[in-house]
């Protein structure tokens, strides 16, 4: 069953630093949240 709901791009894991962080984002697009596990 298909029921088109969009799918935002994202991340799961850790990231190491805030290089690594700026990488993801701009990978993914603005704006970006970022959540504190």
């Amino acid at each position: 069953m298909s029921i088109q709901v969009n799918i935002i791009p994202g991340f799961e894991g850790e990231v190491e630093n805030e290089d690594r962080a700026v990488e993801l984002a701009n990978q993914v697009g603005y704006p970006v949240m970022i959540k504190v596990s």
